[in-house]
């Protein structure tokens, strides 16, 4: 069985994107890659660049989930029902 990095269990598991993770930290989507599959040596300064990165989707997520949850419970009961025509957001 091949040897995985822990980015890249999080990343498949929790279905984070490498391109937006690169950006987050930083880096090139292909620097990302080789830094995950260990092609390249990981330097501390890469390793904290990554977990910032990881830090921010983890808030952005965090925020986006709330941000559905409150939609989700403002029509809680209703999900079914046709919406207003002056209703355009939830």
């Amino acid at each position: 069985m091949p040897q995985v990095t822990y980015l890249r269990q999080l990343r498949l598991r929790y279905n984070i994107s490498l391109p937006e993770l690169a950006k987050k930290a930083g880096v090139s989507a292909q620097q990302l890659s080789r830094l995950e599959l260990q092609q390249v040596p990981c330097t501390r300064e890469q390793e904290e660049k990554v977990c910032r990165a990881v830090e921010a989707w983890i808030s952005d997520s965090r925020a986006r989930l709330n941000n559905v949850e409150a939609a989700y419970f403002r029509c809680k009961g209703k999900l079914l029902t046709l919406m207003e025509e002056n209703e355009n957001e939830l």
